[in-house]
């Protein structure tokens, strides 16, 4: 196991070399071990800043030994491309979901699914609501979702290039490189601030039975059925545009930019966003010598 670790770690700081002498601030690094509370309490809040990107991540504790270096990691690249973020936790999701209409469910309902993927198809849909529901100067555009074992590899990566590809796409996602996991993977979303995207999400959330089946299963039987003709307004990109191909050590390519440790080891996800973040900590401590 140690010597894949090393083989991936050193695939992984060979991808991230694109672009590494251009970063914000060093307030992500810290002396000795990564800590995070400030991370937390920032992008806990929410920094949608004037952004018509806002990056949504959802963590829970059981995953904060990975996770929250994967956030350091997602929170460098949003602030650098000007992106907003928004990190929800089990605790903020229950405050919020008292407080809310969206999806119009009980409290509770949310933070405790027995299946965490779908968290994420609630909390999309809640932030497209709010974002139908404030008014402000810059209208948010993009609503996107990242899992948290999965990391942006090169910081010049920008969602606008793509978005721009498929202009008249509501909803951008790579195919999952495995049929038997569904026809696509949801670890990176893009969705398009549209009154589709939102019904989409709602009948997603309310279709299917959430304990005995998947997001990406009910998502397959969506397609399946050409639900609110989903067909016409997805793009399926390929696997490696917004995934990754298991195992990454052997598929992961130059061109890549987006590296997914989804169905690998605690350890191994751990140390390999440790050592993309220590890569991007030590690049911002020459360009200040």
């Amino acid at each position: 196991m140690r010597s894949i670790q090393l083989v991936l770690v050193c695939l992984v700081l060979v991808h991230c070399r694109v672009a590494l002498s251009v970063f914000p601030s060093s307030e992500l690094c810290t002396e000795g071990d990564l800590l995070l509370p400030y991370l937390m309490a920032e992008y806990h809040r929410g920094d949608r800043s004037s952004s018509k990107f806002l990056v949504v991540q959802y963590m829970t504790e059981n995953i904060f030994g990975y996770g929250s270096v994967a956030f350091a990691c997602t929170a460098w690249w949003s602030k650098l491309q000007g992106y907003g973020l928004e990190l929800f936790t089990p605790e903020r999701v229950e405050s919020v979901v008292a407080s809310s209409t969206s999806l119009n469910i009980l409290p509770n309902q949310v933070a405790h699914e027995l299946d965490h993927r779908w968290q994420k198809v609630w909390l999309l849909h809640y932030s497209m609501q709010r974002a139908f529901s404030h008014s402000t100067d810059i209208v948010l555009e993009y609503v996107v979702w990242m899992d948290s074992d999965l990391v942006v590899l090169d910081p010049s990566m920008r969602l606008e290039r793509l978005c721009h590809s498929f202009p008249d796409a509501d909803m951008l996602v790579s195919k999952d490189f495995r049929p038997e996991h569904g026809l696509m993977n949801s670890g990176f979303m893009i969705f398009r601030v549209s009154r589709w995207s939102l019904s989409f999400l709602e009948a997603w959330w309310s279709s299917y039975d959430r304990v005995s089946i998947s997001d990406q299963g009910a998502f397959g039987r969506m397609w399946t059925s050409d639900s609110l003709s989903v067909r016409k307004h997805t793009v399926l990109l390929e696997p490696h545009v917004l995934n990754s191909e298991f195992p990454a050590w052997f598929t992961l390519h130059p061109d890549h930019h987006v590296l997914h440790l989804a169905g690998t080891h605690d350890e191994l996800r751990t140390a390999t966003f440790r050592s993309v973040l220590s890569k991007l900590c030590d690049k911002e401590k020459d360009k200040d010598k």
